[in-house]
């Protein structure tokens, strides 16, 4: 199985101690079946996103995790995590901006 994934953020921005906040942050991908150098888009499939967190003193903490709606026809999937949801992670996490997701499906 293969999985293509990207990360955004969209929806309504708002504007927190002086930062542009978006009030949504996503996980947008295909889900294809490999089968030697062809690929096959996988329909109905879930994907599982877990972003790994740290708290204050860099020591893990406990992951975010989603499940995306089923894929379509496409192999085309979308996990939405709301800022209240990650809020805690982006304050604590040890890179400039979000650390690239685990991708599982």
């Amino acid at each position: 199985m293969l999985l293509l994934s990207s990360l955004f953020a969209a929806g309504i921005a708002t504007i927190t101690e002086g930062e542009l906040l978006s009030s949504m942050i996503g996980v947008q991908g295909l889900i294809y079946c490999k089968r030697g150098s062809k690929l096959t888009p996988i329909q109905g499939a879930v994907a599982r996103v877990t972003c790994e967190r740290t708290d204050e003193y860099g020591y893990e903490a406990e992951d975010v995790t989603v499940l995306s709606q089923a894929t379509d026809a496409k192999g085309y999937f979308l996990a939405t995590l709301s800022s209240s949801e990650v809020k805690d992670y982006k304050k604590r996490s040890h890179s400039p901006k979000l650390s690239s997701p685990r991708k599982q499906a």
